[in-house]
C-alpha cells in the first residue's frame, strides 16, 4: 500500500513537471534519492515513464535525465450523457481524445444506458487487459458520485436512475460517475484549457441542456451534504410571472440563460420581426448573430443580460477568484461579454469585483467529456485505491 502511494506521488509530480530530474523529484516529494530511484525504476519497467538526456548541460560528467509520463501508456474511456446525443470516447493520459463514438438519445434511460454500455464493452475489449484505467461518466443533474445514482435530472426526465450500475454491468474496469458541471470544472483545472491557471477558488458554468455550476474551493470540487448542492441553475431569477421549470419552481436562472433559452429568444424575436425561423442550436444563433441577423443579435444580447443577472447572485454568494463560462457563452464570447459584464458591474460593488476574473473556456463542447477523463486520471495519479470505482452495493434489479 505504501509502495503504491509512493508511486502515485512520484507519478503526479512528474506529470506536473515534465522533464524533471530524479533529484528534483526527491526534493518535490520529500522522498529519499534512493527511494525515488527505486520507484522510478518500477515505473520505467511498467512503461509509465520515459526518460531523456537533458540537453545543454554544461557541467562535466554524466548528463542528468529528464522524466516524463508516457501519454500512451494507459487509456481512459470517457462518457458524456446529454439529451441530444451522448458521446463515448477513448483518451490517453494527456487528455488527447483518440476515438469518439456518438449514441443517439433515447428517452428510456434503460435503453439509452444499455446502448452506451455496449459501446463501452466493445472499446474495453479492443485493448489489452489493464490498458484502460477506468471509465469516467459525466451526467446532467444531481448525481451521487459514490453509487452512480442520478437522484434527479429534470431536463431529461430522470429520477432515481441507477446509471452507474446500468453502465457498468459486469465490466471489471472501474467506473466513476459525476455531475457534468462539476466535471467541466475539473477539466478546466486539470488541463488548464483557458491557457491560464484558474486558481483554487473558481466556478465553471455549463449552459448545454440546462445551467450547471461546478464549484471548486481550496482546489477541491464542492461536495456538500447532498448532490443537489450548488445547483445555481435553479436559483430564482424571476419570481412574478417567471417561466415554469421542470424542477417545479418558476423563474429559475437556467430558464433564462441556458442554451435552449437562447434558441427560444431567437425564435421569439424572429417571429416578431416576421423573419423566417430556422430550427437552430445555440451555436447556430451565435453564428447568425455574427452574420448580422437582427433577431439573433437581439437574442444574444437579451440572454447575455440574463446570464449576467445570475452571475450577480453567484458572485455575492461565493466571491470566487475566477468564473469560467462554457458552451455558447465561450463560442460567442465577443458578442456576450459586454452586455453580460454591464449587468455584473452595475449590480456588484467594485470591491467584490477587484480580483475577479471572468473568461471563456477553450474546451468548448468537450468540457464535460474531458472532465470525465480527468475524473479517472485524478484517481489514478492521486489515489492508490483508484481501482475501486463506484459502490455496487445496490442491486441492479432495483435500478
Amino acid at each position: 500500500m505504501l509502495r503504491q502511494a509512493n508511486e502515485r506521488l512520484v507519478l503526479s509530480v512528474i506529470r506536473k513537471n515534465p522533464g524533471v530530474s530524479r533529484i528534483d523529484v526527491s526534493r518535490l516529494t520529500g522522498l529519499s534519492p534512493s527511494s525515488v530511484t527505486y520507484v522510478v525504476g518500477r515505473l520505467l519497467k511498467a512503461n509509465l515513464l520515459v526518460e531523456k538526456r537533458t540537453d545543454g548541460y554544461l557541467q562535466v560528467g554524466r548528463k542528468p535525465t529528464g522524466l516524463s509520463v508516457r501519454g500512451d501508456a494507459r487509456l481512459v474511456i470517457a462518457v458524456e450523457i446529454a439529451a441530444t446525443e451522448s458521446v463515448v470516447a477513448v483518451a490517453d493520459l494527456d487528455g488527447t481524445i483518440l476515438r469518439r463514438h456518438s449514441v443517439a438519445w433515447r428517452p428510456n434511460p434503460r435503453l439509452l444506458l444499455g446502448r452506451i454500455h455496449r459501446v463501452i464493452r466493445s472499446l474495453v475489449a479492443d485493448y489489452r487487459e489493464g490498458a484502460v484505467l477506468g471509465i469516467g461518466v459525466a451526467i446532467p443533474g444531481s448525481v451521487d458520485s459514490a453509487t452512480g445514482i442520478v437522484q434527479a435530472a429534470e431536463n431529461v426526465g430522470w429520477v432515481d436512475i441507477h446509471a452507474g450500475e446500468l453502465l457498468a454491468g459486469d465490466l471489471k474496469t472501474p467506473i466513476y460517475c459525476e455531475n457534468n458541471a462539476k466535471l467541466s470544472a475539473l477539466a478546466e483545472r486539470w488541463f488548464t484549457g483557458s491557457g491560464q491557471s484558474v486558481g483554487d477558488h473558481f466556478v465553471f458554468i455549463t449552459l448545454h441542456g440546462g445551467l450547471g455550476a461546478g464549484v471548486v474551493i481550496h482546489g477541491h470540487l464542492l461536495h456538500a451534504g447532498s448532490p443537489a448542492a450548488a445547483e445555481f441553475g435553479h436559483v430564482t431569477l424571476h419570481l412574478d410571472g417567471g417561466r415554469p421549470c421542470p424542477c417545479g419552481n418558476v423563474g429559475c436562472w437556467e430558464q433564462y440563460a441556458a442554451d435552449f433559452a437562447l434558441v427560444r429568444s431567437y425564435h421569439e424575436h424572429a417571429r416578431s420581426a416576421g423573419q423566417t425561423q430556422e430550427a437552430v442550436s445555440a451555436a447556430h444563433v451565435v453564428c447568425l448573430a455574427r452574420q448580422g441577423n437582427t433577431a439573433a443579435l437581439r437574442a444574444v444580447h437579451d440572454i447575455a443580460k440574463e446570464l449576467g443577472s445570475g452571475l450577480v447572485n453567484l458572485i455575492w454568494a461565493l466571491n470566487p477568484d475566477t468564473i469560467v463560462l462554457g458552451d455558447y457563452a465561450a463560442e460567442g464570447w465577443d458578442l456576450i461579454r459586454e452586455p453580460m459584464m454591464n449587468v455584473v458591474q452595475s449590480r456588484v460593488a467594485p470591491y467584490a469585483l477587484a480580483h475577479l476574473r471572468i473568461y471563456p473556456s477553450t474546451h468548448g463542447g468537450d468540457a464535460a467529456l474531458l472532465g470525465a477523463v480527468a475524473l479517472v486520471l485524478d484517481r489514478f495519479f492521486h489515489r492508490y485505491d483508484h481501482t475501486e470505482g463506484l459502490r455496487r452495493s445496490v442491486s441492479r434489479a432495483s435500478a
